[in-house]
């Protein structure tokens, strides 16, 4: 199939850069795009996240999820719900409360159900947001379309997440090695740590 020969160029290239730099070993970065890939294929699947994300924001005038038409979607097909919107990018002009509108939602519909469920939307390009809006035609929120590539995480992992971002917001170093710690980084030395800090800052800056 055409997946399998994505995944076969991946694989062939990550195999090069392993060859040019052994330190790095990228044959976990390749089981993780093989995994999301097939993941878009199951429509099943993706049916149950877009429930999932339903249950999330049920009561949230922000995100609205689609709702999924069981008797007309099938292993092959999965139809759901219309929601009108407008593209984001028709947002570009707007009035800087609009776009702060559309920022603020954006930055919901990916870390709040990370931040309490502990899964994560992880394809947010700009084709799977429409704008929905006011009674005025102002943006008001945003409809969230595509549930194909859904990565859930153990409560630790996001534990480690929101503590490293708390010791870097008010300097607390043991609790930013903390986070490191567990996520399974070990021995950690100072200047170590003050490299995963430069990453990590840059993160969580925007």
């Amino acid at each position: 199939s055409a997946v399998e020969a994505d995944l076969a160029q991946l694989r062939l290239v990550f195999s090069i850069h392993k060859r040019m730099d052994p330190a790095i070993d990228t044959s976990e970065i390749a089981a993780e795009i093989g995994a999301r890939l097939r993941e878009e294929l199951d429509y099943q699947l993706e049916a149950r996240h877009m429930r999932l994300y339903g249950a999330i924001f049920r009561d949230d005038a922000v995100i609205r999820v689609p709702e999924v038409v069981p008797e007309l979607s099938t292993d092959r097909l999965l139809t759901m719900t219309w929601l009108t919107g407008r593209g984001v990018g028709d947002y570009k002009d707007h009035p800087e409360e609009e776009r702060n509108v559309i920022a603020h939602a954006m930055f919901r519909a990916w870390w709040y159900p990370f931040s309490h469920f502990g899964v994560i939307h992880g394809d947010p390009h700009l084709g799977n947001y429409t704008v929905h809006l006011d009674g005025d035609g102002r943006a008001a929120g945003l409809n969230l379309l595509d549930y194909g590539c859904i990565r859930t995480f153990a409560p630790p992992f996001v534990g480690g997440v929101v503590d490293l971002y708390r010791g870097l917001l008010t300097e607390d170093r043991a609790r930013v090695v903390h986070a490191y710690e567990t996520w399974g980084f070990s021995g950690l030395s100072n200047e170590l740590i003050d490299i995963l800090n430069i990453w990590a800052r840059f993160i969580y800056g925007p």
